[in-house]
C-alpha cells in the first residue's frame, strides 16, 4: 500500500494529526500483515476496512464542531439548491433537454458544494463536506412527506408527479456524487510548494 494515497484523505476527515497517523499506521500494519500472508485482494480489503471507519470519523467530527458543521452542511445544500435553480432556469423548454439540464444541475451543484464546503474548512475539510449529504437527503425525505401530506389533505392539489420512484432518486444520487468528486478533489490536489 502507498500510504501517499490514504494520507490527503483521513487527514482530510479529522481534525487531530495525531490520530491521523494513528489510523493510517494501524492500516499500514493491517495491510502489510495481510499481503505477506498472501492475500491477492489486500488491497481492496485495506480500502474496505478504511471505509468502515468513514462514520465514526465523521460522527467524531460533529461532536468536536457541530454548529461549524452544520452550518457548512447548510451552506452546501443552499449551494446544491441554487446551483440546481439556476440550471432548471436556464434550460431550453423542451422535453428531453429539460431533464438534461436537471439532471446536470444537480451534478455540477453537487461538484461546486463539495468543492466549496471542502475549501472554506481547513480543519477536516472532507467531513464538513460529506456532512452536506446527509442533509440534502433530509431534505428530499422533508419534502417527500410535505407533499403526502399536502395529497392526503387536498388530494386535487397533489402534483401529478408526485411519485415515489427510483428514477426520481437519480437527480439526488448525482448530487451526492458530486459533493464526493468535489472535495474529495480538493482534499487530494496537489499543494503547491512554497520558497523559503
Amino acid at each position: 500500500m502507498k500510504r501517499s494515497n490514504l494520507v490527503p484523505v483521513v487527514t482530510g476527515l479529522v481534525s487531530d494529526p495525531d490520530l491521523a497517523e494513528v489510523i493510517l499506521g494501524d492500516l499500514e500494519e493491517l495491510h502489510a500483515e495481510r499481503a505477506r500472508q498472501g492475500h491477492p485482494a489486500a488491497h481492496w480489503w485495506l480500502w474496505y476496512e478504511f471505509s468502515r471507519s468513514v462514520p465514526a470519523l465523521l460522527l467524531r467530527r460533529l461532536r468536536e464542531a457541530p454548529v461549524r458543521i452544520l452550518l457548512s452542511a447548510l451552506l452546501g445544500v443552499l449551494i446544491m439548491w441554487t446551483v440546481g435553480v439556476l440550471f432548471a432556469l436556464a434550460s431550453p423548454q423542451t422535453a428531453g433537454y429539460s431533464t438534461v439540464f436537471y439532471l446536470a444541475g444537480h451534478l455540477v451543484g453537487g461538484l461546486a458544494t463539495g468543492a466549496a464546503i471542502a475549501t472554506v474548512n481547513r480543519v477536516a475539510p472532507l467531513a464538513a463536506a460529506l456532512w452536506v449529504i446527509p442533509c440534502w437527503i433530509l431534505g428530499a425525505f422533508l419534502a417527500v412527506a410535505l407533499t403526502a401530506v399536502t395529497a392526503s389533505l387536498d388530494p386535487a392539489s397533489a402534483p401529478a408527479s408526485a411519485q415515489i420512484s427510483l428514477a426520481a432518486a437519480v437527480p439526488d444520487l448525482l448530487a451526492i456524487t458530486g459533493v464526493v468528486v468535489g472535495a474529495v478533489s480538493i482534499v487530494v490536489r496537489p499543494r503547491p510548494r512554497t520558497a523559503y
